[in-house]
C-alpha cells in the first residue's frame, strides 16, 4: 500500500472516532439542584443529546417516560434517570429536588392567584424590604419555589410574593410582573365597606353641560372632600366601568400629574390597564413603604373621546361611567370605608342641537331638602321630571314661570337626572342628592 493511501485511511479513521466522540449519548439536567413548589405539579425533563436515537428511559421510581411529573412535600427528593439509545449505548444523570413551601406566581403579590391592580397595594406596603433571592427566577406565569422572607402582610401572605422579578428586593423593577401577567379585568366586588357613615367619597366629576360626539373629555377623579377627607391612607385600587359603544377605542387614558397622594415615580406608584372590549379600566395608586398621606380632591384625571355617532342615535343621552371594585387601605392594609357617587356625562346626539341655548341652572349641588331650577323664559318647559339612578320617575313638576322648586328631602342620595321637556326640545341636567 503506498504512502498516500495509508494517509487517507488514517484520516478516515480519525474522523470516524472523532464523530463517535462528538455524538456520544449524553444525559443531563439543567442544574444539579432544582427547586419545586410544595404540592404543585413539577416535571423533571432531562436533556438528551447524541447517540443513535430511539431512546428509552428508566427512572429511579420505575417510570419509563421521557419526563416524570410529581407532587412533592417540603424537603428534598433525589432522582436519577438512565437513558439507552437504539445501539445499546447508556448514559445516566441524577438531580436533587429542593421542595419549598412558598410558591410565587410573578405579579400575584397578594396571593389571590391573579395579577391585577390590587397587587399594587401590597407592593407599595412592602417597598424597600429585602430577602433571599428566588431560585431560578423569571417573570412568566408559572409557580416558582421561593424561600420565605422574614415579614408577612396582615393577610398572612409572605413578603416574598411582592418580589416580582425574584432579585431579593421589593423595588421599582417589580410592578412590571403585574402588567406582564395581567390577563383579564378585575372582576372582584371590592373589599372596602361601601356607604358607611363617615365614609370617604370617591367620584368622577363630569361637566353638567352636554358634550358632542368627537369631543375629548378630561375630568378629575376625586377622593375625599372637605367634610370627609381621606386620612392616613396608603393606597387605593378600583375599576372604572364605561359604555364602550359611546367611547372611542383606545381613547381612555389616566394621568396623575396633579394627584394629592404624591408625585408619580418618586413618592407614588401608579398602574392602569384598559380592557376596552369589556368597557373597563383598572386603576391603582400606592404610597411607598409605611408612608401614609392625608388629603382630599383630585387623585387622577381620566380622559375619554366620545365616538362619532351623530345620525346613529338622536337626542341627549346619559353616558354612565361608574366606579366599582374599590379597595382603600390605611396603616398595615386596614380597609377604609368608601362612599361611591355614581357619575356620568351628557352627550348630545343631534347635529343641529344648540347646547348653548340650554340656559338652565340647577342648585344647590348636592341638594339635601330642596332643589331649585331656573331657565331662560324663552325655553318655556312644559314638564320637569326627576329620574332616579335606576331609571324611575320619582318627581314631576309642571312649571308656570321661569323657576321651579322640587322637594328632595324624601329621596335617597345618589345621582339623578332632571328631564326638561318643551314642545320642541328635550334636555337633561344632572342632580346630585345627598
Amino acid at each position: 500500500m503506498n504512502q498516500s493511501v495509508t494517509r487517507h485511511l488514517l484520516l478516515l479513521a480519525l474522523c470516524f472516532f472523532a464523530g463517535r466522540h462528538a455524538y456520544a449519548l449524553q444525559v443531563s439536567f439543567a442544574s444539579d439542584t432544582l427547586y419545586a413548589c410544595a404540592q404543585e405539579p413539577f416535571t423533571l425533563s432531562p436533556s438528551v443529546a447524541g447517540g443513535s436515537g430511539g431512546y428509552t428511559y428508566l427512572w429511579s421510581n420505575g417510570e419509563t417516560g421521557s419526563t416524570v411529573t410529581q407532587l412533592f412535600s417540603p424537603g428534598f427528593s433525589s432522582f436519577w434517570v438512565k437513558v439507552t439509545d437504539s445501539s445499546g449505548d447508556i448514559d445516566s444523570a441524577s438531580v436533587m429536588v429542593h421542595i419549598l413551601a412558598e410558591c410565587v406566581w410573578p405579579g400575584d403579590f397578594n396571593g389571590d392567584a391573579v395579577a391585577n391592580n390590587y397587587d399594587v397595594l401590597f407592593w407599595g406596603r412592602g417597598f424597600g424590604n429585602s430577602g433571599p433571592l428566588r431560585p431560578q427566577a423569571h417573570t412568566n406565569w408559572i409557580g416558582q419555589a421561593a424561600f420565605p422572607w422574614t415579614h408577612t402582610f396582615s393577610s398572612g401572605t409572605n413578603y416574598v410574593h411582592a418580589d416580582g422579578n425574584g432579585d431579593g428586593q421589593i423595588n421599582w423593577n417589580d410592578p412590571a410582573a403585574i402588567l406582564h401577567n395581567y390577563f383579564a379585568p378585575n372582576s372582584a366586588s371590592g373589599l372596602s365597606p361601601i356607604g358607611l357613615p363617615g365614609a370617604v367619597p370617591l367620584t368622577i366629576n363630569f361637566p353638567a353641560m352636554p358634550s358632542e360626539p368627537g369631543d375629548t373629555l378630561t375630568v378629575p377623579i376625586l377622593l375625599g372632600n372637605a367634610d370627609f377627607p381621606a386620612d392616613s391612607i396608603s393606597g387605593i385600587a378600583f375599576s372604572v366601568i364605561y359604555d364602550n359603544s359611546l367611547i372611542d377605542s383606545g381613547s381612555v387614558h389616566i394621568t396623575y400629574n396633579n394627584s394629592w397622594m404624591g408625585q408619580q415615580g418618586t413618592t407614588l406608584h401608579v398602574l392602569d390597564k384598559d380592557f376596552y372590549a369589556q368597557g373597563q379600566v383598572d386603576i391603582a395608586l400606592t404610597t411607598l413603604g409605611a408612608n401614609l398621606v392625608n388629603g382630599y380632591g383630585r387623585i387622577a384625571d381620566i380622559s375619554v373621546m366620545i365616538d362619532d355617532i351623530i345620525g346613529k342615535r338622536q337626542g341627549i343621552e346619559m353616558v354612565r361611567i361608574e366606579i366599582q371594585n374599590v379597595t382603600l387601605t390605611g396603616k398595615n392594609g386596614q380597609l377604609i370605608p368608601v362612599k361611591l357617587l355614581s357619575e356620568g356625562f351628557l352627550i348630545s346626539l343631534s347635529a343641529d342641537q344648540d347646547v348653548s341655548a340650554f340656559a338652565v341652572d340647577v342648585f344647590p349641588q348636592p341638594a339635601s331638602d330642596l332643589l331649585t331650577v331656573t331657565w331662560n323664559p324663552a325655553l318655556r318647559p312644559e314638564t320637569l321630571d326627576l329620574i332616579s339612578p335606576d331609571g324611575r320617575l320619582v318627581k314631576s313638576v309642571q312649571p308656570t314661570s321661569s323657576a321651579a322648586r322640587i322637594n328632595t328631602a324624601d329621596l335617597p342620595g345618589g345621582l339623578y337626572l332632571l328631564h326638561i321637556q318643551n314642545d320642541t326640545q328635550s334636555l337633561y341636567r344632572k342632580v346630585l342628592i345627598r
